[in-house]
């Protein structure tokens, strides 16, 4: 019986073999797939269906939002002279980060963490 990893590659050599280089869409990949041999297990480190590829991949791109707009927020904070202004940026801020924290919390430990 073939496992799961031996499947990926199996079918990354016939991509090959046509000349198709895009694997993306291989789920789980077989280089998310760790084999711990002397304890008889297996980890898998990705995402298991193509749809929990596309949530995953959908909550990558919103932690990537949200870093970009802490970062803007972040530069804007230190160009703002403006108290009131400061102020509203400030809070801005504050609620970015309080929404990527949430975000970061549901991610699954395979997942990169970018600090």
């Amino acid at each position: 019986m073939r496992c799961g990893a031996q499947a990926g590659e199996e079918e990354i050599a016939r991509r090959k073999a046509q000349g198709i280089t895009d694997i993306s869409d291989i789920v789980p990949h077989p280089d998310d797939i760790i084999i711990h041999a002397r304890a008889g297990e297996a980890e898998i480190v990705g995402p298991l269906t193509p749809e929990e590829k596309a949530a995953w991949k959908t909550m990558l791109a919103r932690r990537h939002a949200l870093q970009t707009l802490i970062a803007q927020d972040t530069a804007k904070l230190k160009r703002l002279r403006n108290p009131e202004r400061r102020a509203a940026v400030r809070e801005s801020l504050e609620k970015f980060k309080q929404m990527l924290t949430e975000l970061e919390a549901g991610l699954p430990p395979w997942v990169e963490r970018e600090t």
